[in-house]
């Protein structure tokens, strides 16, 4: 039996992608999830990017997954970028409104460099 998510961790200027592949909808994917950020956030790793690019769809228990991890993230001094959303993931987080508390990015560049973008005034 296949998984239903594969998770490729690749890391670039201290930031690490997470590239999901398949479905993030049971509670099995949401564990495999919720251990890679732990790992991360046990060994002080705190600017995170999810590129979902290959991800075809995400369940309630998935978007549940993206806030969990995000806030857990964000207690620890960082946060969690998307980026590579499909029309239809792009347009789960616009109803649920969540595009409006994650970063969402075109492009995994531009998901890691926000990390160092500086706002001058």
């Amino acid at each position: 039996m296949n998984p239903m998510l594969n998770i490729n961790q690749t890391s670039e200027n201290n930031v690490v992608i997470l590239s999901l592949t398949g479905k993030l909808i049971g509670q099995n994917e949401i564990e495999q999830l919720y251990f890679q950020i732990r790992q991360l956030q046990e060994n002080k790793i705190n600017r995170v990017v999810l590129n979902l690019e290959s991800l075809d769809w995400m369940g309630s228990l998935g978007l549940g997954a993206l806030i969990s991890c995000m806030t857990t993230m964000r207690n620890a001094g960082g946060d969690i970028h998307l980026c590579n959303l499909n029309t239809k993931l792009k347009s789960l987080l616009k109803i649920t409104k969540l595009e409006l508390v994650m970063p969402v990015f075109d492009s995994t560049d531009t998901a890691i460099q926000s990390f160092f973008n500086i706002t001058k005034n």
